[in-house]
């Protein structure tokens, strides 16, 4: 399962989870999923092949 459907999962089950080694809230994923939908087809590709805890960082920052 790749890193945004994870994301998905738990967004779409409202829970937290694991992913890549990092623990992800409810809002952290909906923030990664959100800048992952508007984004481009580079920024897909950089939120999911960069570590995770760089790409929940900038997504809170664009997001809030």
């Amino acid at each position: 399962m790749s890193r945004i459907e994870q994301l998905r999962r738990i967004v779409d089950e409202r829970q937290h989870n694991t992913v890549d080694g990092s623990q992800v809230d409810l809002f952290t994923a909906s923030a990664i999923v959100a800048c992952y939908d508007a984004g481009s087809d580079k920024t897909k590709q950089i939120i999911e092949t960069a570590p995770l805890p760089k790409v929940a960082e900038l997504s809170l920052r664009f997001v809030r």
